[in-house]
């Protein structure tokens, strides 16, 4: 099997995502290891190491605590681009896109559906809003 060399800035992204995802909630690498269930070591590899061993499990684990699209560190890490919008070119817009996924993925899931369905209830009033008029 053929293995992905990363560049230095797709390995500086990655450490760079990971850290600031624990700094972001006050949390140590101890405190993330106790959470988590994933070793302080690997907490602290993943946050530094150029080619840092860690299982796809501990990966996940530490995606879903910090609410991290495993899509998007697949971006990052340049295995795939994000798709490219009209919305996803403005920051500003692309930064809120980015926020209520975060704080979706952290909503208990009794609670997604009226996320989801308020959002969809925005998007339609905007598209009303937007509608060539006849």
């Amino acid at each position: 099997m053929a293995s992905h060399r990363f560049t230095i800035d797709q390995q500086r992204d990655f450490h760079d995502l990971m850290a600031e995802a624990r700094k972001s909630r006050g949390l140590t690498q101890t405190e993330v290891s106790e959470r988590t269930g994933v070793s302080q070591s690997v907490v602290s590899t993943i946050e530094r190491s150029p080619y840092a061993n860690m299982s796809a499990v501990d990966l996940f684990k530490l995606c879903d605590f910090y609410g991290i699209s495993p899509n998007h560190i697949a971006s990052v890490l340049g295995f795939w681009q994000e798709e490219e919008t009209a919305l996803s070119g403005n920051p500003e817009v692309r930064s809120l896109i980015f926020r209520f996924q975060e704080l979706y993925e952290r909503l208990p899931v009794i609670f997604r559906p009226l996320a989801i369905a308020l959002l969809e209830t925005v998007v339609k009033e905007a598209e009303k809003e937007n509608a060539p008029t006849r």
